[in-house]
């Protein structure tokens, strides 16, 4: 099950991404791009995945981490995220 987590939280940031791009969001586009590099750094790490749930067959899972500093490097990787599409929306003109 953690391994469909995985994929499902790079299925979410790929649709974020292009949810922003469809509704020219740069918004929505940083902050999928952010979510896809945090989940992507996260499995490069190893970062736990625990199912929340009542069952043990769960497929929703969320990242274990502690707040310093895995919690602080996430958050700076999708606020890096959310400025690098800004400044790719203001490269095309949509901002």
């Amino acid at each position: 099950m953690r391994i469909v987590s995985y994929i499902l939280a790079v299925v979410i940031g790929v649709a974020a991404i292009i949810l922003g791009f469809v509704t020219k969001s740069w918004v929505v586009a940083g902050l999928g791009l952010g979510f896809l590099a945090m989940s992507i750094y996260r499995i490069i790490v190893g970062g736990q995945a625990s199912t929340q749930g009542q069952s043990p067959h769960s497929i929703l899972a969320v990242f274990d981490m502690p707040i310093w500093p895995d919690g602080v490097i996430s958050i700076v990787i999708i606020a890096v995220g959310a400025g690098l599409m800004l400044l790719i929306f203001k490269l095309i003109g949509w901002v």
